[in-house]
């Protein structure tokens, strides 16, 4: 039970992670530049 319960909080993190992925890998690389420079 426990198991399987771990199995699908395991399932949701990758899910979760893979959407962070997506929308990290969608942002320009100028914006991340500037989100950089100003935490300098």
């Amino acid at each position: 039970m426990i198991k399987l319960f771990m199995e699908e909080v395991n399932d949701n993190m990758n899910t979760a992670k893979e959407r962070l992925l997506k929308i990290i890998n969608e942002i320009p690389e100028q914006e991340v530049d500037k989100i950089l420079d100003f935490a300098e």
